[in-house]
């Protein structure tokens, strides 16, 4: 029975999985997904449920669409395509008399209730965090008069403080924990319960329902009289020392702070997997760039032009700014061919690379280098060792 079921999730995955590994028009993508779903039975399902039927009329809305569109591609770019569209579709299921309603905070505009819970105030949530943006960060967005997060965060503090006048009873919640990892508390929430505890000098926090799921009639009915499973303990791994890393990173030391677990998979057992290549080049990955052109014009870096040779002032400036521009090229090169996002924050370090050079003139003057790239390690124990690197030394 498994090994069928296995077969038939293959041949259901078998239109997507010939198509994934290169770009090819939406269209493909989506023949092969509507064939996909033909195969599994999920077309009768779906047919059969208001809510799929939605998602049904939407796949066939994107497919008209896609014939007047010759855009290709690839496998995550349409996922992620595809996800935001269905994040944008709203369900209404038809009204069932009941006088509860289930409502987003824009569809609750002028409207009042006789009561209002307002579930999963954390952080991620209200206020939330700014959609990644591929061709336009914020301010490009202010300039072409498109919504920016600042604006969406001031539609959103709207919503919240109003829902909070259109009730006489209002109840907010929040989880405290999301497997084993505490989460954050709304700043909104927080910044309610800091104004009620001066105000008032009490908590806001509502200690009745605590009080209710502790009535004996609130526990689940059930006619299983069966004992309950007896208690297990946490399974606590055992790790022979011949398994532990003796050298540890910053990130390593980390992981171990983080969740134990994670660091004896990733790190005594080595199952770490190697890092995802990312599409997007970040902050981060631009500033290892930089790092890496400026370690390359400091010190020996194989591969690359330099180092700089000599003392570094005013009268040198041309010859360094050559040599500098020379490191730069031969880094974000490599890089462009991997990312186009990379030929964009090229321009950007060339334009304050000579701003950079005029500071690292100055501050040679009074502060001259010593030593770069300098290797720190720390016997903690025995068996143990913990390292890190120090950039630069004046």
């Amino acid at each position: 029975a498994l090994h069928g079921l296995l077969n038939q999730l293959d041949q259901a995955a078998s239109p997507l999985l010939s198509i994934i590994e290169a770009p090819h028009p939406v269209g493909d993508f989506l023949d092969a997904l509507n064939a996909s779903l033909d195969e599994l039975g999920a077309r009768q399902a779906l047919q059969s449920d208001a809510a799929g039927q939605c998602v049904l009329t939407l796949l066939d809305e994107l497919h008209c669409a896609s014939r007047h569109s010759t855009v290709t591609l690839g496998w995550r770019e349409f996922r992620d395509w595809l996800g935001r569209n269905l994040e944008r579709a709203n369900f209404h299921p038809p009204d069932s008399g009941s006088p509860v309603r289930l409502l987003t905070l824009e569809q609750s505009r002028l409207q009042r209730f006789a009561a209002v819970v307002l579930a999963g105030c954390s952080h991620d949530q209200l206020p939330g965090k700014p959609g990644a943006q591929t061709f336009f960060n914020q301010r490009v967005r202010s300039e072409l008069g498109l919504p920016t997060w600042s604006q969406t965060l001031a539609e959103r503090l709207h919503h919240f403080c109003r829902i909070l006048l259109s009730a006489d009873q209002v109840l907010l919640t929040h989880h405290r924990e999301q497997d084993g990892e505490r989460v954050a508390a709304s700043p909104w929430l927080e910044l309610l319960e800091v104004f009620y505890r001066n105000a008032f000098g009490k908590s806001l926090a509502d200690t009745s329902l605590g009080t209710l799921l502790k009535h004996p009639q609130t526990r689940p009915a059930t006619p299983d009289d069966r004992p309950l499973p007896a208690i297990t303990t946490r399974p606590a791994p055992q790790t022979r020392p011949a398994l532990v890393p003796t050298h540890w990173s910053a990130s390593t030391h980390q992981r171990l702070i983080d969740c134990p677990y994670r660091f004896f998979a990733a790190d005594t057992l080595r199952l770490k997997p190697p890092e995802e290549i990312t599409e997007a080049l970040s902050k981060a990955d631009y500033g290892s760039l930089v790092h890496h052109i400026i370690q390359a014009f400091n010190s020996d870096v194989n591969g690359l032009p330099g180092p700089w040779q000599g003392t570094l002032d005013s009268t040198r400036r041309d010859a360094a700014q050559e040599l500098l521009r020379h490191i730069s090229l031969n880094v974000f090169t490599e890089a462009m061919t991997e990312n186009f996002e990379a030929r964009s924050w090229y321009k950007q370090w060339s334009a304050v690379l000579t701003k950079y050079l005029d500071w690292e003139i100055a501050r040679r003057a009074a502060w001259p280098e010593r030593e770069a790239e300098i290797k720190v390690e720390q016997m903690l124990s025995d068996t143990l060792c913990i390292g890190g690197r120090i950039d630069r030394l004046d």
